[in-house]
């Protein structure tokens, strides 16, 4: 071969090869991405899974005890079968508030704790027997204890409370709330007389607050994996349970909040410390938000393909008579967050 001929075959050599090695490269790093994005969809799918769980464990923990209250409700308003009766023009000192009587037969109910106590006794659930004044409804017999241990006898449903326009439309209403610092699942129902008007109301609740408070500690102990964990993250944007490894949790839940109203959407962020990787499934009836987080700071990609855990995330489906609602590992149910005014109770 002479020697224009081998110059040439020698650049088309550099020229091949120089080919082959981006194809190469390039195929190389199509197919890194291929299997990161492979990985990735396997993590976020491990992550909703996680999250979709515990968001089904809330719902039926909900469910349960909000079923158990209604049950027990019925109990309680069994015991006003005769029919209720107001007396306007009557008033009774209950507290240092002037209420109008209220009488079950011939038994004036203001300031008689019997039905009450024996409600507590049976179930170990709170009740209040209500009479409305004006627009007002006030507790003239309770077993509900303020903070400082005393009867809540005398105050005032909170207007802010999700009951008190239901109430005054003549509706009932089921569902948790926040009395006196304490976390009940309670329900309303409203009491008319012959005409139609609403008269008074009947209220039982049952106390999960240490239930709720043992279980948030068991969740924030909760690992997916090495470095993956579930956070809850309630209508305000506080944590119930910040993200492992959230070294500024409240800059963390600004940021996140977002995030978390759109379920099944996986994204990275940051706290200004840490990197994560985070999805999110609601729970409507907290209403909170279940987030599903992997700190990649701490181990890498994470390993996700195991959980580790104080204990199984299942709920006890039988509350049995006191409606509390035994959990084996599960967080109990959301809070509507209805903060008493000045004298009044939120429930």
């Amino acid at each position: 071969m002479n020697q224009p001929r081998a110059r040439i075959a020698s650049q088309l050599g550099l020229a091949l090869a120089a080919i082959l090695v981006v194809v190469i490269s390039l195929s190389t790093v199509f197919a890194l991405r291929s299997l990161n994005a492979a990985n990735l969809a396997t993590r976020e799918d491990h992550m909703a899974s996680e999250a979709r769980l515990l968001a089904d464990q809330l719902d039926t923990f909900q469910s349960t005890l909000r079923i158990s209250t209604q049950r027990l409700s019925g109990l309680f308003e069994s015991r006003f079968g005769t029919g209720l009766a107001v007396q306007p023009d009557q008033p009774v000192n209950v507290a240092g508030v002037a209420t109008p009587t209220l009488a079950l037969g011939g038994t004036v109910l203001n300031n008689d704790t019997g039905l009450v106590d024996d409600f507590r006794k049976m179930t170990e659930g709170v009740a209040t027997v209500f009479v409305r004044s004006g627009d007002e409804f006030v507790r003239i017999s309770t077993s509900l204890t303020k903070q400082d241990g005393s009867r809540a006898i005398g105050t005032q449903l909170d207007h802010a409370h999700p009951a008190y326009q239901r109430l005054l439309a003549g509706q009932g209403y089921v569902g948790a709330a926040l009395l006196f610092g304490r976390n009940y699942m309670t329900q309303y129902t409203p009491v008319r007389d012959a005409g139609g008007k609403v008269i008074a109301v009947l209220f039982v609740g049952f106390d999960y607050t240490e239930a709720q408070t043992a279980q948030f500690e068991k969740l924030k102990q909760f690992r997916i994996g090495d470095s993956g964990s579930l956070a809850l993250l309630d209508a305000q944007n506080h944590w119930l349970v910040p993200p492992l490894g959230a070294r500024e949790p409240d800059k963390a839940a600004q940021t996140l909040a977002p995030l978390l109203k759109q379920p099944g959407v996986g994204a990275f962020w940051s706290d200004g410390q840490e990197s994560f990787y985070s999805l999110a499934e609601p729970f409507a009836a907290g209403p909170w938000s279940v987030g599903s987080d992997n700190a990649q700071g701490r181990a890498g990609s994470g390993d996700l393909g195991s959980r580790r855990a104080p204990g199984d995330w299942q709920p006890d489906r039988n509350p049995g008579i006191g409606g509390r609602g035994r959990l084996v590992a599960a967080p109990p149910p959301g809070t509507a967050q209805c903060p008493p005014g000045p004298g009044q109770g939120a429930g």
